[in-house]
């Protein structure tokens, strides 16, 4: 057992990818048990309970390996920590970055120009991420009530707190995505960003230079958004559950919500800024 721990299975990207989806789904299942509970709908209730079960089992699997802020202690562990957290964040990407693919198809099929394919991209990624989010409300107080901070789920407060946090998170994203650029073309050319056989070595030099240097504006314009986003929603979270947003046990969470978004919205921004400069460069 000691040697599993050791020794995780498959990679920390993947397990972080694979604890991310879980939790989404966990997140949405608990969405469905609420609507169909308050709706008189045991079918959808009672499959809402089975999502949230499954995915709580499948993420209780793979949380074991998992590196927390706690325990990184050198190089190896930090790494680690920040391929889980990498993975974790790009599942939880993966609803804006869909309403947007969905948009992308569908504004010129309904005559829409910028601004209103901008619009239904929007729309389409705050409609799938407030179900999710509304979820993560509902699991928020259900443990509230375990700990006898509440008396009882108030399905209306995690529906109301879950529009603003929609919001910021919808926005957050898309400012991380670079949305709305487009983004698959340039993650998707098979040109190199820096290899142009045209390009003299004074010429790519200068490429490497500058792609690094937007690499980095990216890297930053990505953590200075996604940082300030997932703090506001972690502290929306908190109030909707009844819990403190002045203690130490929420200014550690917040600690964590922080370093763990700069990780991820950095890390995406830059590589999406990077591949949108080599892409222009080389195209």
């Amino acid at each position: 057992e000691i040697e599993n721990i050791t020794n995780p299975p498959g990679t920390a990207l993947g397990r972080g990818f694979s604890m991310g989806i879980d939790q989404t789904q966990m997140m949405f299942g608990r969405a469905l048990q609420s609507v169909g509970e308050n709706l008189g709908f045991k079918g959808l209730e009672e499959y809402g309970e089975e999502v949230v079960a499954h995915n709580e089992a499948e993420l209780q699997d793979v949380a074991q390996y998992a590196t927390r802020l706690e325990d990184v202690s050198g190089i190896g562990s930090g790494l680690s920590y920040v391929g889980e957290t990498l993975g974790q964040g790009i599942a939880t990407l993966l609803p804006t970055a869909v309403g947007a693919g969905v948009a992308a198809v569908s504004a010129p099929a309904l005559g829409l120009g910028v601004v209103g394919g901008t619009v239904l991209s929007a729309s389409a990624g705050a409609a799938l991420n407030y179900p999710i989010l509304f979820g993560e409300n509902l699991l928020e107080q259900d443990q509230s009530v375990e700990e006898g901070i509440i008396p009882h789920v108030d399905d209306g407060a995690a529906a109301l707190f879950a529009l603003p946090a929609t919001f910021l998170d919808t926005l957050g994203d898309r400012i991380v995505l670079g949305l709305g650029g487009k983004i698959a073309k340039p993650l998707l050319t098979k040109k190199s960003f820096v290899s142009n056989k045209s390009m003299t070595p004074e010429m790519q030099e200068g490429a490497k230079r500058a792609l690094a240097g937007r690499a980095g504006v990216g890297a930053f314009k990505g953590a200075v958004t996604e940082v300030p986003t997932e703090i506001g929603q972690t502290i929306l979270t908190r109030i909707q559950a009844g819990k403190p947003i002045d203690s130490e046990e929420a200014y550690r969470e917040y600690l964590e919500v922080g370093i763990a978004a700069g990780i991820v919205g950095g890390t995406v921004r830059g590589t999406i800024d990077a591949a949108k400069g080599g892409r222009n460069r080389t195209g």
